[in-house]
């Protein structure tokens, strides 16, 4: 958070000698793409997000810009496979694995993106903000690797998202979970997803960047 409060100052108190001393040296800074993204990536992607986004137009890009830190986010996929899709086994009713789009089973780890539990279970409402039909949250991917399809129950409901190759979004799961009789929420096969709320608000972005590929195995 430091650099974000030094950033405000300096518009806060654009006349001060200090501040009109350490501008140049600031402004390139930022004016360099790797270099900021270095500076973010060391921000929990939640403070990314939610606060940095907000300082100023040139930094909104940068992060828009920054593929890594639009992984860390959720705004772009792990890999480049493709989406993987759950395969059932043959004769059993619950058996199956997360395999890639060429049907080899790959046993890396599945991250749930961190507002799963919160909003899709009802623990807690959304903001006026996070409701809006525009609302950035809606656009990031459900999992980090991205599923192509996922069946949601909804009480005594049931719908199964097919998004393709780009990956099921937030907003798919939370249009479809609206569409549904008020009920208890369940997500098929997501026993074996992993938290990322930890990483999201805790971590620095590239802490979290490398834990979510270091799970990763390439497929054979």
């Amino acid at each position: 958070m430091a650099i974000i409060e030094v950033w405000q100052q300096r518009h806060n108190n654009a006349s001060s000698n200090e501040t009109q001393h350490n501008k140049p040296a600031f402004d390139n800074l930022f004016g360099v793409l790797e270099l900021a993204e270095a500076v973010f990536l060391e921000l929990p992607p939640q403070q990314i997000l939610v606060n940095v986004q907000r300082v100023c137009r040139r930094w909104q890009d940068i992060v828009t810009a920054s593929l890594p830190i639009q992984q860390a986010l959720f705004f772009r996929p792990i890999g480049m496979q493709g989406p993987i899709h759950f395969m059932k086994v043959s004769g059993e009713q619950y058996g199956g694995s997360w395999v890639s789009p060429q049907g080899s089973r790959c046993p890396f780890q599945i991250y749930e993106h961190p507002l799963v539990a919160p909003l899709l279970l009802h623990e807690q409402q959304p903001t006026r903000a996070m409701d809006r039909p525009e609302a950035s949250w809606r656009r990031q991917l459900l999992t980090q690797p991205p599923v192509r399809a996922v069946t949601i129950n909804v009480g005594s409901d049931n719908v199964t998202l097919y998004a393709g190759l780009e990956g099921v979004t937030m907003g798919n799961v939370w249009t479809a979970t609206h569409l549904c009789t008020p009920g208890p929420l369940f997500i098929s096969n997501w026993s074996s997803w992993k938290g990322y709320s930890n990483m999201w608000r805790k971590r620095s972005a590239s802490s979290s960047l490398k834990a979510l590929k270091a799970v990763k195995k390439p497929c054979n």
